[in-house]
């Protein structure tokens, strides 16, 4: 009955899902790869090798996939007979994996949580493990993977207390799910709580800190920072601010606010890359409503513009460019919708980082760049202010750097105790 039940839900978010993605790929152009093999419904194309065993490493997004990699890298090293396939929710996740995981025997997008239809994919995968991150839990996902035998593994688990409460008011059957975790790694205390209220039980719930923490992509060679520099004809004597990472309504807010500073000295240099790809030209054409002089990474090397500031227009140049940023600013965090994101890309990289007040989603990454000064938190009315005493200010500055190698260290912990959950599992 819950099977049934669950199913004709499933199937009215499916309908609503696949009208919206239909939508935004007629608008956008988002989603082409993604709607073509839901809707396809086939499993991914994978033979299991003879006596190897397979984890199946399910993500969501960008960060989650990023967060994933250490992870990856420790199986690939200890494991190599180990087969590996990698899913992901969203297409950003898709391109990180493929770029930060190679060697997995297949990439694909989750399919709807349909019970017969995971039971395809399970049938065709047989996972002795399936490994989740963080908060993307789908019934089917869990229920078929234990009965097709395989052992399920949450790691840098987390729950909202809107999620919390949803989960514990209206899907009270959501709880058969939770019990049935072979183990739930997980940020902070406060998650581990809410993970056994809804019925994992205790001595499951692990707490392992938060792998995005982690700096488990090293500092780019010298080499390749340079020729990123000279590229974007940055020089040594240049202050370089980078906004990462932003949404729809940040870029004009932060554009506006620093358009004083970027007047007052031709060597104040801004990168701005945008969190999706499919609003780099309304990015662009926001830039020319308010009259700002740009140019776009793409067109580097074919045209002369020496304009101040420069729009990312690529994926992948992200993470480089915080390299040798002197202040970096994370989006998704001066409005409420979002939540934040990774801060800890620049801070290890000895980058201080700026960001908004809506950090819900990011809530321990948040506590612990403040705790090692290695940040600061303002709301967009003191952006511009923040900025100037920060570039005027070297004490301050070396202050936030040497912060952020303090808070960096922080992050091989996760990585070991996670791992150490992992190995527990498989020898049990």
């Amino acid at each position: 009955m819950f099977t049934f039940f669950y199913d004709i839900g499933i199937f009215l978010y499916t309908i609503a899902a696949l009208f919206w993605m239909s939508i935004q790929k007629l608008r956008k152009g988002k989603y082409k790869d993604k709607l073509s093999q839901l809707i396809r419904c086939k499993p991914p194309v994978f033979e299991r090798r003879p006596g190897a065993k397979v984890i199946w490493i399910h993500t969501i997004s960008m960060g989650e996939t990023r967060a994933a990699v250490p992870i990856f890298d420790q199986l690939k090293n200890q494991y190599p007979d180990l087969d590996i396939v990698i899913s992901t929710f969203t297409e950003t996740g898709q391109v990180e994996a493929k770029k930060s995981m190679p060697g997995a025997k297949a990439y694909f997008f989750l399919p709807f949580d349909f019970s017969w239809l995971i039971k395809l994919y399970m049938k065709k995968i047989r996972p002795d493990y399936l490994m989740m991150m963080e908060s993307d839990f789908w019934c089917q996902l869990v229920l078929q993977a234990k009965r097709f035998g395989a052992k399920v593994l949450l790691v840098n688990g987390k729950i909202s207390p809107r999620s919390h409460w949803m989960i514990s008011t209206f899907a009270p059957w959501m709880k058969r799910m939770f019990t049935s975790f072979d183990q739930v790694c997980v940020q902070n205390q406060e998650y581990a709580h809410r993970f056994f209220a809804l019925g994992c039980p205790k001595e499951r719930i692990t707490v392992t800190g938060n792998l995005k923490i982690y700096n488990s992509l090293q500092s780019l060679p010298n080499t390749h920072s340079f020729s990123l520099k000279e590229h974007l004809s940055i020089d040594p004597y240049d202050n370089v601010i980078v906004i990462g990472s932003t949404h729809q309504r940040e870029e004009a807010a932060l554009l506006s606010s620093l358009d004083t500073w970027l007047r007052q000295n031709a060597k104040h240099k801004l990168i701005l890359a945008p969190r999706h790809p499919e609003r780099f030209k309304e990015v662009a054409l926001l830039m020319r409503s308010l009259k700002i002089s740009y140019r776009l990474f793409s067109d580097l090397g074919k045209s002369d513009s020496h304009a101040q500031v420069t729009l990312m227009d690529t994926m992948g140049v992200l993470r480089s460019c915080y390299e040798f940023a002197d202040l970096a600013i994370v989006g998704g965090s001066f409005f409420p919708s979002v939540g934040g994101h990774n801060i800890f890309e620049p801070i290890q990289r000895g980058t201080p980082v700026l960001f908004g007040p809506y950090m819900h989603s990011q809530k321990d990454l948040k506590d612990l760049c403040l705790q090692y000064q290695a940040g600061a938190l303002l709301p967009l009315d003191q952006v511009a202010s923040f900025v100037q005493s920060f570039f005027s200010d070297l004490p301050m500055k070396e202050q936030m750097r040497a912060g952020c190698m303090r808070a960096s260290s922080e992050g091989s912990e996760s990585l070991h105790k996670t791992w150490e959950v992992f190995n527990q599992l498989t020898n049990t």
